[in-house]
């Protein structure tokens, strides 16, 4: 068997790139990653292999192999190499695997001959590593082999008799910590659920929850969290935290619980808070800022108001109208009159009686809630502290604080941007402006992550963003922020670049200091700006580009109106216009709902099912409707249901699906087993996958179930007609795999394509 090995570190968004693409069994909904293509091996015993795409940089050349001669050698990429490689060794490319076959497709065992291949390497994560090219060697069962390295091709070359396994390494033992992507404290939330519960002086327990931004009210818990590795992937060993400097009087500590500590700050002022965090390679230092206040009180003409309301009511005075925010919006423009629509400005306003004087309710309903008797003597033990529990006087009547400090009921800016105020007692509070705008989810989740089976006075909740891969999107697998200039990967996976496209503005990585996720701001306009229903950034209309047969300039545009999914909508297209034969798809799930994009071979094709009008809010129907105690409620948990794959999962939301208007009666999903596989439609769409990939590796000359890949222009075996045929049915095997839902979004259009693709191929 002829191995050869190559590991590296894949640095591309979501692991996709122009070549060959990710891949997925059919039989599961998790990707391969694996990639894959051959060479043959001539009636000489030669290969002559340089690859292209994603095998760009790999060279082999062999000759002698007398034994396969009429077969091919198989290429398989890995882009997931483990790292440490062996040792104090990391990788420095991608892994690749070789395999020799005879001309029946028979592994050759004892092959002989001799290979020079080049192998590529990122010198993108050589430098990373504080390292050179020179520093690189190349890994054989445990032993170093002398290689030649190109600087300039990026590529190690290496000759030798006899196959193994062969991996580029570097040794990784840099002098000190080289620069991350990633900060090395972050803030963290603990929410509702989660968060320690304190005693309020009636014995009623509130949460003690931490909103994960660094402008916190006295005594309100802060929890900073260190990055768990460095540059090179290895886990830090040691975190040494210390408070570097604090306001004078302040007595605070900090409680070290290893890669996280806490603070609560019991003085207004700034508090540095330093860490060091090591291992056996290096020690890197950093340092973050908190600044501990109180909410902000002013009185004018009698009323009693935040001092947020005085800029940010809309004002119109030069040169101030000139201050725009990144996404090109006057920062004094008027916010506080669309929020004072929303539900958060009305968050006490709607409770009941009963609900406004349970300060179990109030801990969220109002600002700056916050009664920490954390001693357990029944007293608050920040007296300095300032928000609306210092306003009660009657705590069995919690509801009258409302009439003193009417600013301080309901969710108001200072809830998610921190208190503004400098912490004298009323009549007046200061002012700070120690401002944070942020898209980070903690502000939210401190309320919005109660779950059903969290029971508050007969209400239950059901928030489950905080754990969706939404949230971690801007992020690759090794934990480093998306920064490529021009990555298409920004417009959907960062979610500033997100909101940039919601207000027709093009951002770029220097607009943006802290790079976030699709986190719930995102989705959500906050200060109820939008105009759309549930604060939506979006809803409604969504415009799809499809190509003509003319090219790239003669399209199609498309309108479908998504209700309240626009905004998934808007990231869930492929975002370039289809069909794009010979391209990796990615995210393609509108265009399958609506039945467009897929390669049709010039038919028309109808007979949608879930994209019809009758289900209005398309993709939120479904995956935003969860049940509890029986009845449906609003989930952010997005998960249709648990375990490995559609197949064999165990725990179904189908609520949403199983109403009057749809799964029921004659219609209703099955009840055991593949909840989904409604009439045998997801078993039967899985079988035609499994087809169909037989079928383009019989024309390709692989095994049965090798990937498939979105282009085959590397085959030199294939004439012009088979590479056109076999790309085309690739592409729409790839159509309806990376839709993911194995027909359910449309299965007369996924069953369509499948069908015309396996009937096109029939001709070879």
């Amino acid at each position: 068997m002829l191995t050869i090995l190559l590991a590296a570190l894949l640095l591309s968004c979501g692991g996709e790139s122009d070549g060959p693409g990710i891949v997925v069994s059919p039989g599961s909904t998790s990707p391969t990653q694996l990639q894959e293509t051959s060479a043959p091996v001539s009636a000489a015993g030669v290969v002559d292999f340089v690859g292209s795409g994603d095998f760009s940089g790999l060279v082999i050349k062999a000759e002698g192999l007398t034994a396969a001669v009429g077969g091919r050698l198989r290429i398989i990429m890995d882009p997931n190499p483990p790292a440490p490689f062996q040792g104090n060794l990391s990788p420095a490319g991608n892994l690749f695997t070789l395999t020799l076959l005879d001309r029946n497709g028979q592994v050759v065992s004892n092959a002989a001959g001799l290979v020079t291949a080049s192998f590529p390497y990122r010198p993108k994560v050589v430098a990373q590593a504080g390292k050179e090219p020179a520093d690189l060697r190349l890994l054989s069962n445990g032993e170093i082999l002398s290689a030649s390295v190109s600087e300039e091709r990026a590529v190690l070359t290496a000759a030798f008799t006899g196959f193994s396994s062969f991996i580029v390494v570097f040794e990784l033992i840099p002098p000190t910590a080289q620069p991350h992507p990633l900060p090395l404290i972050e803030m963290a939330w603990d929410g509702y659920v989660d968060a320690p519960k304190i005693m309020d002086p009636t014995g009623k327990l509130i949460a003690d929850s931490a909103r994960g931004i660094n402008i916190v009210q006295i005594g309100e818990r802060a929890m900073l969290q260190a990055r768990r590795q460095d540059i090179s992937g290895h886990d830090y060993t040691t975190f040494s935290w210390q408070i570097s400097t604090r306001p004078d009087q302040s007595i605070a500590q900090l409680d070290e619980l290893g890669s996280r500590a806490e603070l609560i700050p019991d003085r207004v002022g700034r508090y540095e808070v330093s860490l060091t965090a090591s291992n056996n390679f290096v020690s890197e230092t950093a340092a973050i800022t908190i600044t501990a206040g109180s909410y902000s009180y002013a009185e004018q003409s009698g009323a009693v108001r935040n001092y947020c309301q005085f800029c940010h009511g809309g004002i119109d005075i030069e040169p101030f109208d000139q201050l725009l925010d990144i996404y090109g919006r006057p920062i004094l423009r008027d916010i506080v009159g669309p929020w004072s629509q929303t539900n958060h400005a009305n968050a006490f306003a709607y409770l009941s009686p009963l609900e406004r004087n349970n300060t179990v309710c109030l801990n969220c309903h109002t600002t700056g809630f916050l009664f920490a008797d954390r001693s357990g003597n029944v007293n608050d033990d920040y007296p300095e502290a300032f928000g609306f529990d210092d306003f009660i006087t009657d705590w069995n009547e919690p509801s009258a604080a409302g009439a003193a400090a009417p600013h301080l009921t309901g969710v108001s800016c200072e809830s998610c941007h921190g208190p503004g105020g400098s912490g004298a007692p009323p009549p007046s509070s200061g002012f700070q402006h120690d401002y944070r705008a942020t898209l980070a989810q903690g502000p939210c989740m401190a309320c919005h992550n109660i779950d059903p089976d969290q029971q508050i006075e007969g209400r239950a909740y059901f928030y489950g963003w905080e754990g969706d891969l939404h949230i971690d999107s801007h992020r690759v697998r090794d934990g480093r922020v998306r920064v490529a200039d021009t990555s298409p990967c920004y417009n959907c996976h960062v979610g500033q670049y997100f909101i940039g496209r919601m207000h027709n503005k093009t951002l770029v990585p220097a607009d943006i200091d802290e790079p976030e996720g699709i986190t719930c701001v995102v989705c959500h306009d906050p200060h109820g700006e939008s105009g759309h229903p549930y604060q939506l950034r979006i809803t409604g209309e969504v415009i799809i580009n499809l190509r003509n047969n003319g090219g790239v300039d003669d399209f199609t545009t498309l309108v479908f109106d998504a209700g309240n999914s626009g905004v998934c909508y808007s990231c869930h297209n492929a975002f370039f216009m289809l069909p794009a034969v010979g391209v990796d798809l990615h995210g393609n799930q509108a265009e399958m709902m609506e039945g467009v994009g897929g390669f049709t071979y010039d038919r028309e094709l109808g007979g949608l099912t879930h994209g019809l009008r009758t289900v209005p809010d398309k993709c939120v129907r479904c995956h935003m409707i969860a049940e509890h105690e029986g009845e449906p409620v609003t989930t952010h948990q997005r998960r249709l249901f648990e375990g490995e794959d559609i197949f064999t999962g165990t725990d179904y939301t189908i609520i949403g699906c199983s109403t009057a208007d749809c799964h029921q009666g004659p219609l209703a999903l099955p009840a055991t087993g593949n909840r989904f596989d409604y009439d045998g439609r997801t078993t039967e769409i899985q079988a035609s996958l499994e087809a169909l990939q037989a079928r383009i590796n019989q024309v390709v000359g692989r095994a049965p179930d090798s990937v498939i890949s979105p282009n085959y222009v590397a085959v030199a075996t294939l004439s012009d007609a088979e590479l056109t045929a076999v790309n085309r049915a690739a592409y729409n095997y790839l159509f309806v795999i990376r839709d993911g839902s194995f027909g359910v979004h449309n299965y007369p259009y996924a069953a369509a394509l499948l069908e015309l693709s396996m009937a096109d191929l029939a001709r070879f």
